[in-house]
This record gives structure tokens, sequence and C-alpha cells, in this order.
């Protein structure tokens, strides 16, 4: 079986007005909607990343596979998609998806942020299961 997984990556420029952060504690993420299952070869889903902190701008989201969270005989993709504009929260766009599975795989995998001083949150972890159409 190979599979692939992954995202376009696409940069997101949001003209959006400032939602703006707490400006309160570390920079972090506090919570991740996104669906736990995707449909291989079908839509793609979108992560809606909410964050705390006050990080610098242009921050940039990664979705990635934690170690070991990469199923054998799978591709894995890393996207990374940027951020100019302070909202909370981001929409990481057309992640997670998934194509060629032929049976139902566990692909463990997290978000992390990073802003534009190299401050990083601590990653936040968004499993999904692709099965097959």
């Amino acid at each position: 079986m190979k599979a692939l997984v992954g995202a376009i990556v696409v940069p997101a420029v949001l003209a959006v007005s400032a939602c703006g952060s707490s400006g309160d504690g570390a920079f972090a993420i506090s919570d991740v909607d996104y669906p736990d299952t995707v449909v291989s070869d079908g839509p793609r889903g979108n992560l809606t990343i909410y964050w705390s902190g006050d990080p610098a701008f242009p921050i940039t989201a990664a979705f990635r596979p934690t170690e070991g969270g990469c199923p054998a005989g799978v591709t894995c993709f890393m996207p990374e998609q940027s951020f100019q504009d302070r909202v909370n929260p981001i929409v990481f766009v057309d992640s997670p998806r998934c194509f060629g599975v032929t049976e139902r795989v566990v692909f463990d995998y997290e978000i992390q942020i990073m802003d534009a001083d190299g401050e990083a949150t601590d990653p936040y972890p968004a499993p999904f299961v692709c099965v097959p159409q």
C-alpha cells in the first residue's frame, strides 16, 4: 500500500481586522478544530487554530507527523502556511487530507506555530484517520 498525505502550501494573507491575542502568557496553541477522519481522495479538511500570547507577525503554522507518526509504506507531507495578519483563530486550509489509501490508516500529526522572532509554540497533537472511499 502506498498512500500520500499532505496539503498544498498556500500563503494565507487575511484582510481581517486584528482580533489580537490575549497578550497574556506565553505564545501557545490553545485549541485546534479539525476533522479527525478524512476520506482518501476526498475533500480536504481545514485546521482552525486558536492561539494565545503576543507573537511577532508574520507567523507560520506547520502540520507534520510526530516522530514515528508516519506509517510505514506511506509518504507523509509536512505542509506549512504563513499568516501575515493578527487574527485569532487562524485557518490552515487544505489539511488534513490523504489520497491513494486502500485501507484505514492512522496518522499521528501535530501542529506547531513559529513567529517572526523564531519563538515557537509547543506542538499540539492533531492525529487523524484516513479511510478509503
